[in-house]
């Protein structure tokens, strides 16, 4: 009797064992085929956007020299001046383009590690939504100065590092991951605590330093850290990233008013259209559309290319590689003048009549 339950029970567990290696294989199968579904669907986003978009290859440069002074340097001024590919073109080595690599890479990973670098692709909810993306921008509007603030950062941690490590060595408990038996753990252990809720000051154990007169050194580091650290440093990080929203919103709203309200290749408002009974939509759109001058503009250089430009469509390219917007219609519309010659007729008319 006990060897046949033995042996039924070993039958079971044998038929679980091959239930799981299945599902496994299924689960394996799976994975791969979506995974693969997944980097090809990556890689045609990538090809997409490459070749739907004019690129220029330019290396990111940061004028040092403007940033300490608050005004651009020499060498700035003294670039040779962008062709049109460069001026309409997007920088290959913008952004954009990292994530997309980065996010090759994570399919590859993916398929190769069971899914775990799958998850990074989320984050491209980001770039599908604009009001994602505009919170992104706001945060990162002055990210030369927040990138300033971070080594100040360090530099007053590493200082209270310092004191600690020569100071209050002994009140640190290694059984709560707070090491300081050199100036490197201090400062480490240091940096750890001040990423953390700590109301004000560094949340240390203090071992062996109970006393009252312990307590006076206490309030006095951790007053000073709340002072330099958490007010001027952390409000500080505020700030920026605050005005970094507030400029932002700023330049949006004005986009937005422009857009709305003034046509962006004469300049005329919206208003002196209505006034002279003309269509805002009409003149936008088929009159004065901004993307068919940029088609003109695409055409002109490209044309140059393979054959001969007329008078007129050379002089114009001249013009916009040297930055003359004489050749645009500044403050004139055919629509505009027409209607002003009829109602310049009429008010013949109406004098004739009396």
């Amino acid at each position: 009797g006990d060897s046949s339950h033995l042996e039924a029970v070993g039958n079971s567990s044998g038929g679980t064992d091959s239930q799981m290696v299945c599902i496994t294989k299924v689960f394996h199968s799976a994975h791969i085929v979506l995974g693969i579904f997944q980097l090809l669907a990556t890689i045609l986003l990538t090809l997409t956007y490459t070749l739907t978009n004019y690129h220029r290859f330019e290396l990111p440069k940061f004028d040092w020299r403007g940033f300490i002074y608050g005004s651009s340097s020499e060498v700035a001024h003294s670039r040779s001046k962008p062709s049109l590919n460069q001026k309409m073109a997007i920088s290959i080595t913008s952004f954009y383009h990292l994530w997309l690599t980065i996010m090759i890479v994570c399919s590859v990973a993916g398929i190769r590690y069971y899914g775990v670098f799958f998850c990074v692709h989320l984050l491209h909810i980001i770039a599908m939504f604009d009001l994602l993306t505009r919170v992104i921008k706001g945060a990162t509007a002055n990210r030369d100065q927040l990138l300033v603030v971070i080594p100040f950062a360090l530099v007053i941690i590493y200082i209270y590092a310092m004191v600690h490590f020569h100071l209050t060595r002994s009140a640190f408990a290694s059984t709560s991951m707070e090491y300081c038996d050199s100036l490197f753990e201090c400062f480490s252990t240091a940096i750890r605590y001040s990423f953390r809720n700590s109301n004000g000051g560094h949340a240390y154990s203090w071992t062996g330093k109970k006393t009252f007169e312990d307590q006076w050194l206490r309030i006095g580091m951790d007053m000073t850290f709340w002072i330099f650290y958490s007010i001027i440093g952390l409000k500080v990080v505020t700030a920026l990233v605050l005005d970094g929203f507030t400029s932002q919103k700023k330049d949006r709203e004005s986009a937005l008013k422009d857009m709305n309200s003034m046509c962006t290749m004469c300049g005329i408002t919206k208003d002196d259209f209505m006034k002279w009974g003309i269509d805002w939509d009409t003149h936008i759109h088929k009159e004065h559309n901004m993307w068919q001058y940029i088609n003109l503009f695409y055409y002109l250089n490209n044309t140059k290319k393979t054959a001969k430009l007329s008078a007129i469509e050379a002089e114009v390219l001249r013009k916009f590689e040297s930055d003359d917007i004489s050749f645009l219609p500044r403050q004139k519309s055919l629509a505009m003048k027409q209607a002003r010659k009829v109602d310049q007729e009429e008010q013949k008319r109406n004098m004739k009549m009396f």
